[in-house]
């Protein structure tokens, strides 16, 4: 083989090799425009408020689908449930009752986000949101014409605004588990003890994308 086309495949080769390098580097500083995850998460909540109505701790759910726009800015629409237990003391008719039940609060709202790329597998994230919440208030009902008393509970809305922090580790492209630090807060009195409800929520979960 001519020495002119030897050398002229060996250039040709060290091009092309160069060209998928530069390839690849631009695939990984542009990743997608937009890119979906559904993520699960479970933690506890605790009120920052001593209060004789509340316990200390309740469980949360959170559900939530996620958008992220060019790998760093996020939305996400979340559905989530806090339940923290509840218990009152009650005079009615010169006769004691105690309730026992559960506060079980429904958001659904939007949150909104940057993450951090901290390492390739490892990235922080800040982000804040608001929404509606809809709460299970504990009520006594008494009926004086048949002296029934009746312990239910009624679904009132709110307002809830809430902002936190935390941190996700890639296990591979399905699996990306976090952590989070979560304040939330229902700013208007509500009818338990006739003040705010604030509180500190600790969650862990996953999220695996959609696309």
């Amino acid at each position: 083989m001519p020495k002119k086309i030897l050398l002229f495949i060996l250039l040709l080769l060290e091009g092309n090799s160069v060209l998928c390098q530069t390839e690849n580097q631009i695939i990984q500083k542009n990743p997608k425009r937009f890119e979906y995850y559904f993520n699960g998460g479970f933690g506890l909540y605790f009120p920052t408020e001593v209060s004789t109505l509340l316990a200390k701790y309740g469980p949360v759910y959170s559900f939530q689908a996620q958008i992220n726009y060019k790998h760093n800015y996020f939305t996400r629409f979340a559905f989530d449930q806090y339940n923290i237990g509840y218990s009152d003391n009650a005079l009615i008719n010169g006769q004691a009752f105690r309730i026992s039940d559960k506060v079980q609060t429904l958001i659904i709202g939007f949150d909104f986000g940057y993450t951090f790329h901290a390492t390739k597998r490892f990235s922080p994230f800040i982000y804040s949101g608001l929404g509606y919440a809809s709460m299970d208030v504990p009520t006594v009902n008494y009926e004086k014409t048949t002296s029934a008393i009746e312990i239910s509970s009624t679904q009132k809305p709110f307002l809830s605004l809430r902002g936190g922090m935390g941190g996700e580790y890639e296990f591979n492209k399905y699996l990306i588990v976090f952590a989070e630090l979560q304040y939330l807060t229902i700013p208007f009195k509500t009818d338990i003890s006739n003040k705010q409800l604030n509180g500190v929520s600790l969650q862990i979960g996953f999220k695996t994308p959609l696309q």
